[in-house]
Parts: C-alpha cells; structure tokens; sequence
C-alpha cells in the first residue's frame, strides 16, 4: 500500500482541528513553521535522548505533530483562498529543513556511522528535490515513492 493512499483519511480525521483554525484565520505558515520547530525540538530530543533516554518517549508524539501540521497548512491555505507558490516553497523548504532536524538528532546517536549516515540524508534530499524538479519543468511531483504502483509514467502530463 502507499503510504500517500491513507492521506485522504487522515485528513477527513484532521477538519475538527481545521475548521477552527479556519475560522480564526490562523494562516498556514504558522503552521508550516510550526511544523518545522516541532522537528527541531524532535531531533533535539532523539540527540539529548544519550543522556535522558525517556525523551525518547516523546519523539513518536512530535513527529504525529509535525505529519497533522503538514497536512494542515495545506487544507487550510486552500480553505482561506491564501495558497500561493510562495507557500509551497516554504513548505518544502521547511520540510527538508524538519528531515534534517530529526536525522541530525539520530546522527548524533552512539554506533551511528556518520560518512554512511551523511550520504543516506544527501540522498534523500536528492530524491526530494528531483520530485520537485520534475514539477518545477512542467510536470508534476510523483508522490508514490518505491512503495507506489508502477506507472507508465510518473512525472510527464
């Protein structure tokens, strides 16, 4: 199953939270920004973990967090008429910027190997930012990942 099938679940699940953000006309980059210092706090938590290991407790709570921000910056730009280019680049901005925060604190985690650790986050990068080079000549950006159905093509219209 892809992971991106259950999306529209979660956020039918999220419109409790979202209608009062809505009507307060809290807009989306809090939430993006939100999301992002949630992240921080994530990786500062997993890296502090060495020395307080129940912090780790927390990290499943704040990524939970960060994945309803995310979805909510979306639905609620779309729902105040405020979504924009701008906003989609500062949602993939900060989301590379939240990856990076949560594998920084792993990285700094005893027996982690960081050469082999650098290179796996350098790609992952790689493959975020071809997804938004496909968009960005015209196409659009292929969520599926290696979990998604193949399909004839994926990132031409």
């Amino acid at each position: 199953m892809n992971l991106y099938a259950i999306k529209p679940r979660f956020q039918r699940a999220l419109r409790i939270v979202e209608r009062p953000l809505v009507r307060r006309r809290v807009h989306p980059d809090v939430l993006t920004l939100s999301a992002l210092g949630l992240s921080v706090l994530g990786g500062a938590a997993i890296a502090a973990s060495r020395w307080q290991p129940w912090l780790l407790l927390i990290v499943p709570a704040i990524v939970f967090l960060r994945l309803a921000l995310n979805a909510l910056d979306g639905m609620v730009a779309k729902d105040l008429g405020v979504a924009r280019p701008w906003g989609e680049v500062l949602n993939e901005l900060s989301d590379r910027l939240s990856d990076l925060a949560l594998f920084g604190g792993l990285a700094t985690m005893p027996g982690v190997e960081l050469p082999l650790a650098a290179v796996a986050v350098a790609l992952m990068l790689l493959v975020s930012y071809a997804g938004i080079l496909s968009k960005a000549a015209g196409g659009f950006r292929q969520y599926g990942g290696s979990w998604a159905r193949p399909t004839a093509c994926c990132c031409w219209r």
